[in-house]
């Protein structure tokens, strides 16, 4: 039975106010956003299919970078091949704030290729906020094959990467050696060292 004509015409409307969310006022986009991601798990996995081609073609043509990020964020609610495809390639995106929400956005979707592209990152990415955020993505997953691409951040040098490095291998394994960036890297290199075993007054600062 064909859609009654003004039922046509809504979703015309509907579909037209997303390829031309540009004009409207970033506030109320994000809004409409933030009830498309909280209501993602309420959707059959047809329906979130289809919501996340729409935020992909929007995304494909969204200028401001606010909305782009919050489009991002209602992506990632989805948990569909087109999300992750728009989030896999938002790391090769030219902003740099776009490719940290990404590395970000990764880290609550463990699998393989998280890891893989994580670890990409950290390798090849220029800027050290983007590889920062790719070692907390990877300290997110609690993934043991995480370890090889924290062994790349243990040796960077800059100290804040070396810090976030050392943060998510507790994450990833269970163990501590505190700030000890030598047995870390013993452990990445498979020879780990026993854990030191924190005082009495460390262990009360870990409380506090």
């Amino acid at each position: 039975m064909p859609r009654p004509a003004w039922m046509a015409r809504g979703a015309a409307k509907e579909k037209e106010e997303i390829q031309l969310s540009g004009v409207r006022d970033a506030p109320s986009e994000i809004e409409r956003l933030e009830k498309l991601a909280s209501s993602a798990k309420k959707k059959d996995a047809t329906e979130q299919e289809a919501v996340s081609q729409q935020l992909a073609q929007q995304l494909s043509i969204e200028g401001d970078p606010i909305i782009r990020v919050a489009l991002l964020r209602s992506l990632a609610a989805y948990p569909t091949s087109t999300a992750s495809l728009m989030l896999k390639q938002g790391l090769q995106d030219s902003d740099k704030d776009i490719r940290v929400v990404c590395c970000e956005l990764l880290g609550d979707r463990a699998g393989p290729e998280t890891v893989k592209l994580l670890t990409e990152v950290i390798a090849s990415d220029t800027e050290i906020d983007v590889r920062l955020a790719a070692a907390r993505g990877l300290g997110q997953l609690e993934d043991t094959a995480a370890v090889e691409g924290l062994a790349l951040a243990l040796d960077d040098p800059d100290p804040a990467m070396r810090r976030r490095a050392i943060v998510s291998l507790q994450n990833v394994t269970g163990l501590d050696y505190g700030g000890d960036i030598t047995a870390w890297r013993q452990y990445v290199q498979g020879n780990p060292v026993e854990p030191k075993t924190p005082s009495l007054a460390e262990r009360f600062r870990k409380i506090f």
